[in-house]
């Protein structure tokens, strides 16, 4: 019996780790947390890959909090401002966002506070905290 040579230039030995059984190419290092992965195994819909879209979320919900850094006033304001920069004027990031280029001006000229819809145009929302008295006080 006459075992047959690859081709010259094809390597045998095992595929390398992104080809499946298949010879499909698979995505490396896709991150576990990645919603269109978990949509993917979904839509699949065999019994293992709606367990294995359960695990992912499983992971996801008990991983840790992440740690955020607060905003103070004046570092909104610069990102307001860099946004504004970006789009191209006051008036065009208000018409974008849905609110009048008067209320933008006045936010940013201190007349009003940056409300739940500036906030919410730059990803941001509103926190507040208390801290106890110093008992010297």
């Amino acid at each position: 019996m006459d075992v047959q040579k690859p081709p010259a230039g094809i390597e045998s030995g095992p595929p390398p780790p992104n080809v499946n059984k298949r010879g499909r190419v698979m995505p490396r290092n896709r991150p576990v947390n990645d919603p269109h992965l978990i949509d993917i195994l979904r839509r699949l819909g065999t019994p293992a890959t709606l367990a294995a879209a359960q695990r992912i979320e499983g992971l996801i919900a008990n991983k840790p909090p992440e740690v955020r850094q607060a905003l103070q006033k004046p570092e909104v304001m610069r990102a307001l401002k860099k946004d504004i920069k970006r789009e191209g004027g006051q008036s065009a990031w208000a018409k974008r966002h849905d609110m009048t280029p008067q209320h933008v001006f006045d936010v940013l000229h201190g007349r009003r506070g940056p409300g739940g819809r500036i906030l919410a145009a730059l990803g941001l929302r509103r926190v507040v905290s208390y801290e106890p008295l110093d008992a010297g006080s």
